[in-house]
């Protein structure tokens, strides 16, 4: 399919011609041994809706592989819509997460469990977690600005908590805790808490 160079996958240089390769391919994704790096039933949730966020904006950190086991899930909120979510999502910015809990409850799933995304801004081991590399990224539609208290509908929870144990489950755990409990748990955690720049 002739992709793009390796230096391609870093997440900031050639980011824009990366991007437009994407666009130009329709959104066709890398070779399957980047997009799938394990067992594509631990990989996928089956339950999830699979919209895939651009290739290049997974992995790519220095000295990291691109595929990591997951201990724990960062709960953002998405501070707008789905079609808002989307725009980030797909533009060239580097804001990337694995799943979309809608407030219907519909779960989207972008990236494959294992694969690095980049969505708490954070890949030093302050606080004993690499959250982009460690956790996985969970964005919840609403709290649209000016509304940021508004609370998750009760099928996002029941989506969110579905999406949890997954995701726990492929892991291998079965226990949860709230950051900064970390050993032996599914770690919980929220993006002030892990992430290096405030926000939602």
């Amino acid at each position: 399919l002739g992709y793009a160079p390796e230096e391609m996958y870093d997440p900031v240089k050639n980011i824009e011609a990366a991007y437009k390769l994407w666009l130009e391919r329709g959104r066709s994704p890398w070779p399957s041994s980047r997009l799938y790096p394990g067992d594509a039933m631990t990989e996928w949730a089956p339950f999830a809706t699979r919209y895939d966020g651009p290739p290049h904006k997974q992995g790519g950190y220095t000295g990291v592989p691109d595929v990591m086991p997951k201990r724990g899930g960062v709960y953002h909120s998405a501070v707008g819509s789905w079609p808002a979510m989307k725009q980030v999502l797909d533009t060239h910015a580097v804001n990337s997460w694995h799943f979309s809990v809608l407030k219907n409850g519909q779960i989207m799933q972008h990236y494959a469990l294992s694969l690095n995304c980049y969505h708490a801004g954070d890949s030093d081991s302050d606080g004993g977690v690499r959250a982009n590399i460690d956790l996985i990224g969970i964005e919840h539609e609403g709290g649209a600005i000016g509304n940021e208290s508004e609370p998750l509908t009760v099928p996002q929870i029941e989506g969110l908590l579905r999406v949890t144990r997954w995701a726990a489950e492929q892991n291998g755990l079965t226990k949860f805790a709230r950051y900064p409990l970390q050993d032996g748990v599914w770690t919980l955690a929220e993006h002030n808490q892990v992430g290096d720049r405030a926000t939602a």
